[in-house]
């Protein structure tokens, strides 16, 4: 399944949070609020981003009033998206979706820390499967409490 993208203003394109659905119900391991925490501890990829960003880089949620004098705990903290796909490039929609992503990779806002191509004779098609990780800027609960636009 591919995720919906967005487009902000300055015109690059990002994937938006996909949740899979596990069909385990409360037996699945990922819902329980422990866990969740670990996953996502300040509550980060449920925020729309915000552009341009903080150095080139979008940021997740509303950007804070930042003074220059403000100490490192205080500033925003890099934060990282796991996303994993497989992707037949003979469809379409998941050639340009792979073309997003290295585009993502190419302007410095995005890493693929795996990615595994196989040749489908059958289909004569490529099938790759990609794991990659979106970067973004964002604000720790603690802070976001203590500045304006937090």
């Amino acid at each position: 399944m591919i995720a919906p993208i967005t487009e902000d203003k300055t015109g690059v394109e990002l994937p938006r949070p996909v949740i899979p659905d596990l069909k385990d119900g409360a037996s699945n391991p990922f819902e329980r609020k422990e866990v969740l925490g670990l996953l996502d501890p300040h509550s980060i990829h449920k925020k729309e981003f915000t552009f341009p960003g903080y150095n080139g880089i979008p940021f997740r949620g509303s950007p804070p009033l930042l003074k220059e004098d403000d100490p490192p705990e205080k500033q925003p903290q890099l934060g990282m998206q796991l996303f994993v796909t497989v992707l037949e490039l003979n469809k379409p929609d998941d050639l340009e979706y792979y073309q997003r992503i290295c585009q993502l990779v190419g302007n410095g806002v995005a890493q693929i820390s795996f990615e595994d191509k196989q040749w489908d004779a059958g289909l004569s098609n490529w099938k790759v499967l990609i794991r990659w990780m979106l970067y973004y800027y964002y604000m720790t609960n603690a802070i976001q409490s203590e500045v304006p636009n937090g």
